[in-house]
């Protein structure tokens, strides 16, 4: 029979036992909720302003993304913007480059650097050059050069076709031997482009044709009126920024 010295003491290392065990519990737990941090969203700026120096914005741009910038010395102005959210740093890059098009300015990156120049100049720089299968690339503000093959059209005839169309910074040139078109402007404009051309670049044997016989009229005058009025037409969905596609009409 255990004495009442010793039935302290027993009951003193059970009690202790017992406490190591929840103390080892306790601490794994901790361990565990400390490998599983809250998810946080990304870091969001807040850009707005109102009659910002851009040279001077595009310091906070640079901080934000982290990229290098060099600026050329014409690239001056001064901007508003009006953003009452919070941006993350790809959409403030963004931003900045639709403002850099407003103001007649582009990047055109060279490695780790970022030149900023007039958008001009910037076809004679090494800008990015995309291919048939980039054709899709998100449209951007920035200048690129696009490579477009084609299957059916003739890259001159194209070419007069599409200049029109081209920004006053951009150009667009063609190159016989391989029936190609070299295409050099905002990428969002180059996308535009991308999409008319694929509209005329079809075989032969897409294109419709209808017979019309006339009782009164002259075939002549008619088609003559007619053709008036389509590039009537056709001139005011350019206005519109629309594209239609072309119809000939023959006597």
């Amino acid at each position: 029979m255990l004495t009442r010295k010793e039935t302290v003491k027993t009951f003193c290392l059970f009690t202790l036992c017992i406490l190591t065990v929840f103390l080892f519990t306790l601490s794994g737990f901790c361990q565990n909720q400390a490998k599983k941090p809250e998810k946080k969203g990304p870091t969001t700026y807040q850009i707005d302003g109102e009659d910002q120096d851009i040279r001077q914005l595009a310091r906070i741009i640079s901080n934000i993304t982290g990229k290098n910038f060099i600026l050329d010395d014409r690239v001056k102005g001064r901007v508003t913007i009006i953003s009452p959210k919070p941006v993350t740093a790809e959409e403030a890059y963004k931003v900045f480059e639709s403002i850099l098009e407003v103001n007649g300015f582009t990047i055109v990156p060279a490695g780790k650097i970022n030149k900023i120049v007039p958008s001009g100049e910037a076809r004679h720089k090494n800008v990015t050059t995309l291919f048939e299968p980039e054709y899709k690339k998100e449209g951007e503000d920035r200048v690129v050069t696009q490579i477009v093959p084609l299957q059916f059209a003739d890259a001159n005839e194209l070419k007069k076709l599409l200049t029109p169309l081209v920004s006053r910074q951009g150009l667009i040139a063609s190159y016989p031997p391989a029936n190609t078109l070299i295409l050099t402007d905002y990428q969002s404009n180059i996308n535009r482009l991308v999409r008319i051309i694929k509209d005329i670049d079809v075989s032969i044997h897409d294109v419709r044709f209808s017979v019309v016989k006339l009782k009164y009229a002259s075939s002549e005058k008619l088609a003559s009126k007619l053709t008036q009025l389509l590039q009537a037409k056709v001139q005011g969905r350019r206005k519109l920024g629309k594209y239609q596609t072309m119809a000939k009409i023959v006597p």
